[in-house]
């Protein structure tokens, strides 16, 4: 920095940028979503006065300050921030610009989510801040442009930028001069804030939510080993994108489903399967939460109608219908005497789930539930005669699975 501008820098306030998460957190359960509302996930900034003079110093050569860059996870709710300060003497590497730019290293693709405001010491000007691939700010994965005034800095205007990164690799955090200072007496006060959200895919656990960067329309695979057999529910705010569960070769086993309808799928102890997310694009979401959440299911049924398993009036009994199993449930009552019979069938599915019943004569009757309906009931026209009746529970179709309970009285 020139010894001139000491004096008049100390007296320069800036708004130190503050990111905050304002989403709703959502209680858990099999109808609930767990993580923020997405739609309200980049909050306007609060802006902050903040003395500087403390962090200038004459005769420097390079801009004082840093921008920081915050982790993204499923529980972030505020993304760091702090100021940069530059001048006449500020070129960047291999530029005519005056500016500042930082090297980070990012591991897989994913969004940068940033902003930024700016105070002027002599004129108005705009200023260029970004993600770029090199130091000298040529190359832009993705920018944005504020207007550095001379007014009070919490009437700065603050831009946010989502920028999607491509790939893992080097790159440069970065803010710059549209054209090369002229007045000896120009300094810039910049205020931003930086936050990557991994988008890259990886192994996912039951229960434990993750981050996952996205800004333009895209497709991942999440590794999930079942460690429990019954239900895997995939939890995603509304309007993510859709879902489909592949085996461990990243082959489609459903058809998709969208995020909001939570997809619930059987699947079996110690099989390896891959949660495929196809989200939507997003300019200002940046990134969204997604869980699994593994519960198992304790069943006791028969796989042919002659080892059907006895239900007891009143009694409820649980089950699987496991992804890719082609066998089905069978259940059995008895009437001792002339009765109107209702059947409960509760549960959640990633297409539909079917029930035949039969009496000694052979079938009487069959329904189905879908992925939106939670259930069914089966009622009796009428009075059944006494004597034993049977209940058949099995996939809707080859894509179908999850999960149910089953009563009657």
């Amino acid at each position: 920095m020139k010894k001139g501008l000491h004096r008049l820098l100390s007296t320069l306030l800036i708004s130190t940028l503050v990111l905050t998460s304002a989403g709703t957190a959502f209680a858990s359960s099999s109808n609930t979503m767990t993580g923020e509302d997405i739609s309200k996930a980049q909050s306007p900034v609060k802006a902050v006065q903040t003395e500087l003079a403390g962090k200038v110093k004459a005769g420097t050569k390079t801009a004082e300050g840093v921008i920081p860059l915050t982790n993204i996870n499923a529980s972030t709710t505020s993304i760091k921030s702090d100021a940069v300060v530059f001048d006449i003497g500020d070129v960047l590497p291999g530029s005519t610009k005056q500016g500042y730019s930082r090297a980070i290293s990012l591991p897989a693709k994913g969004t940068i989510i940033m902003e930024a405001a700016a105070k002027s010491a002599v004129s108005t000007s705009s200023l260029e801040f970004g993600l770029y691939k090199d130091a000298a700010l040529t190359n832009a994965v993705g920018y944005g442009i504020i207007s550095a005034k001379t007014t009070d800095p919490t009437d700065a205007d603050v831009v946010t930028r989502v920028i999607q990164v491509p790939a893992k690799g080097t790159y440069y955090l970065g803010i710059q001069t549209l054209s090369p200072i002229r007045d000896e007496q120009q300094a810039f006060l910049v205020g931003a804030a930086a936050g990557y959200a991994n988008g890259g895919d990886r192994t996912i656990t039951s229960g434990k939510a993750i981050a996952v960067g996205q800004r333009d329309a895209q497709t991942n695979y999440f590794k999930f080993k079942a460690t429990k057999t019954g239900s895997l529910e995939v939890q995603a705010a509304s309007g993510i994108g859709s879902v489909a569960l592949c085996n461990s070769k990243k082959k489609a086993l459903t058809t998709n489903l969208a995020t909001k309808e939570l997809p619930t799928y059987g699947v079996k102890k110690g099989v390896t399967y891959y949660v495929k997310v196809n989200s939507y694009a997003s300019s200002s979401r940046g990134w969204y939460n997604l869980t699994v959440v593994n519960k198992a299911v304790s069943e006791k049924s028969g796989k042919s109608k002659a080892k059907a398993v006895t239900l007891k009036k009143g009694a409820k009994r649980s089950g699987t219908i496991i992804i890719g199993d082609k066998t089905a449930d069978w259940y059995k009552f008895t009437l001792s005497s002339k009765k109107a019979v209702k059947i409960t069938i509760k549960g959640a599915t990633n297409d539909n789930i079917k029930a035949d019943v039969y009496d000694k004569h052979g079938k009487i009757g069959t329904r189905s539930f879908g992925y939106y309906s939670g259930g069914m009931t089966l009622k009796s026209a009428g009075k059944w005669s006494k004597g034993t009746f049977y209940i058949k529970l099995y996939r809707g179709n080859s894509k179908s699975s999850g999960h149910y309970t089953i009563s009657w009285k």
